[in-house]
């Protein structure tokens, strides 16, 4: 409405709207109101309209009004009631089923070792649960010290409880749920993960009479707790390590107090070692909870009294950052110099290690060849076959001990052997520096060959004549430690002729010789004297033919089995041999060149000889 006009009511009832600017001569003047649906204007109610210190109620009585008021705040008091318990509901619901409740029970943990009956749910499917962690896992678990059953699987991990004090919890109390709920929102690499509440008494899930355990649930690290990692003499950390492990702790535990968490019982058990040797901190706010839950807490244990509990927060927090003075160690930077290092130390291993096994090559190798001719061990270390083989000429050596049944007859076994092993070994000395082959040896025989694997002409004669010299010579000397008094003497014979040699056998292959080359020097040895080398008719042929000075005496006829009489001769030295030779002993005519005459042997032995062989020499 304009400014300049006014709304005026004449006495008959109508409503005229007047100019202000003018004078109202005439009421019909003016322009009269028209109300909507042409209803009737307002009564005449002067008290009311045009009165200022009169109320207009218009006839509402005031103690409805009054009524009206409590009902809209019953009403609202009603739905915020309404409200609170619907979401306290829901909370509830959240916290006792669905992906992120924090009530846990007896069905959502299982236990590694259950006891207790029908009060414990025990372990359906462990094996196939099991097999999905590693071996060390299982390992570093069994090595905790604590009570197995503070150790469960929850969705497939592996799971610490914390238990509370007591075990007559039967509910937990919703200021416990609240301070739960917000240490279980610190997320941290360095701070251990709390997952839930795990009450085992609760009318869901009753327990045995007298159970009734509450417990933190967190995540379960498999190397145990900063002290029992450095208790353990099998694991040997470096400072590196040493200062990244502490370095995490510093890490965890500026995290918390920029959160205004406390922890109040820091201590090596209570930080855990993960596999990736990752340190985080646990058990921090136990305090509040066991507060929260109206728990007194354990009295201080054997290990020591309890710490005090911290008061730091927000800034009063020791200056965490200032403990390692700026300097940051990477445990992956650590592992990668160990890696380095290790590395070189594993080439130098690896190089003692090579030559080690170079040296026991080279072992084996030679006592190979000391078994077998090296062209033969090469042959069959290579898998090829070896093919018996041919040779025109060689000379063999056959030589046995005079009289070894009377000596063994009146030695112990044990003192057979080593007259054995002492003979034999200075044999294998002598022939050593001749080029000749050590066929074998069978009892007290002793065959050489030379000329064969490897051929050397005719001085294969030679070198078998030098050979037998050399240990004529030495056995003249020689002693038996058991019976020193009796000497020891042999015979040697010699013969040279064609041969075949060839490997025979697959378990302990022996090099073997065949011919009639064989059997006629064994005949020369067996027709022999002791202290004599008997020779053949073919090697005195090719020792002469070689013309270096070899001393030889004319035997005469020998008969020789399957061959008939034949002239023999006897070795008896050589031009520049001066080493010197024992004087073969004078037989008698009729006396055996295969035994020991009862002069020489001790009167002892003589006794023990008559009890072997009774009425020989009564």
């Amino acid at each position: 409405m304009h400014e300049d006009l006014c709304l005026r009511r004449p006495l008959a009832d109508k409503w005229w709207i007047h100019d202000l600017g003018q004078a109202p001569r005439d009421a019909r003047r003016g322009i009269p109101v028209h109300f909507p649906r042409g209803g009737p204007a307002p009564g005449p109610d002067p008290s009311c309209w045009f009165e200022p210190n009169v109320v207009c109620s218009g006839g509402v009585e005031p103690a409805l009004v009054f009524l009206g008021f409590l009902l809209v705040v019953g009403m609202g008091l009603a739905g915020i009631f309404l409200a609170h318990c619907v979401r306290h509901r829901l909370l509830h619901i959240q916290m006792v089923s669905g992906p992120n409740k924090i009530i846990l029970s007896l069905e959502d943990i299982t236990f590694l070792h259950p006891h207790g009956g029908s009060s414990r749910k025990m372990i359906q499917g462990s094996r196939s649960s099991l097999a999905a962690f590693s071996t060390a896992d299982i390992r570093s678990i069994r090595s905790q010290p604590s009570d197995s059953t503070n150790i469960g699987l929850y969705e497939g991990d592996w799971v610490w409880l914390k238990k509370f004090p007591g075990d007559h919890h039967v509910a937990i109390r919703p200021a416990t749920k609240t301070a739960f709920s917000k240490l279980r929102e610190l997320r941290h690499e360095n701070v251990a993960l709390y997952l839930g509440l795990f009450l085992a008494g609760a009318a869901d899930c009753p327990a045995a009479p007298g159970e009734g355990v509450l417990a933190v649930v967190s995540e379960h690290c498999t190397r145990g707790s900063l002290h029992d990692l450095l208790a353990q003499r099998e694991i040997k950390l470096d400072w590196m390590f040493k200062s990244s492990l502490l370095l995490d702790l510093i890490k965890g535990m500026r995290y918390l107090h920029h959160r205004g968490v406390a922890h109040g019982r820091l201590k090596s058990r209570n930080c855990v070692v993960d596999g990736r040797f990752v340190l985080k901190i646990t058990d921090h706010g136990h305090g509040k909870l066991l507060e929260a839950q109206r728990v007194l807490p354990q009295p201080p244990t054997a290990e020591g009294r309890s710490p005090p509990r911290s008061t730091a927060h927000g800034t009063n927090a020791p200056g965490f950052k200032s403990i390692n003075k700026g300097r940051k160690t990477n445990i992956i930077d650590s592992m990668l110099r160990m890696l380095e290092q290790y590395s070189s130390n594993l080439e130098d291993l690896i190089r003692e290690r090579t030559e080690e096994l170079e040296l026991e090559k080279q072992k084996t190798d030679r006592l190979l060849t000391q078994m077998l001719p090296p062209s033969v061990a090469e042959a069959l270390k290579k898998g090829t076959p070896v093919e018996p083989e041919y040779f025109e000429e060689v000379t063999l050596y056959f030589s046995d001990i005079v009289g070894f049944t009377t000596i063994s007859a009146m030695s112990e076994p044990i003192e057979v052997v080593d007259l054995l092993n002492d003979l034999y070994t200075l044999f294998d000395a002598i022939i050593g520096s001749h080029d000749v082959y050590k066929v074998e040896t069978i009892g007290d025989a002793y065959m050489v060959a030379s000329g064969l694997p490897q051929r050397n002409g005719q001085r294969h004669a030679a070198e078998i004549s030098n050979m037998s010299l050399d240990i004529l010579s030495a056995v003249g000397s020689f002693r038996m430690r058991h019976m020193p008094d009796v000497p020891v003497r042999i015979r040697i014979g010699l013969h040279s002729g064609p041969c075949v040699a060839g490997v025979v056998g697959l378990t302990m292959p022996r090099y073997c010789l065949f011919g009639d080359t064989v059997n006629t020097a064994s005949r020369m040895e067996s027709t022999g004297l002791p202290y004599r080398i008997h020779v053949n008719m073919s090697t005195v042929r090719i020792l002469r033919s070689l013309n270096q000075g070899f001393q030889m005496e004319l035997r005469g006829r020998t008969e020789l089995k399957g061959k008939g009489a034949e002239d023999t001769y006897w070795l008896v030295g050589k031009i520049g041999f001066n080493k010197p030779i024992p004087k073969p002993p004078d037989l008698q005519p009729g006396a055996s060149n295969h035994g020991i005459s009862l002069q020489e042997i001790p009167a002892e032995r003589r006794q023990k000889l008559e009890k072997a062989r009774p009425g020989q020499f009564s």
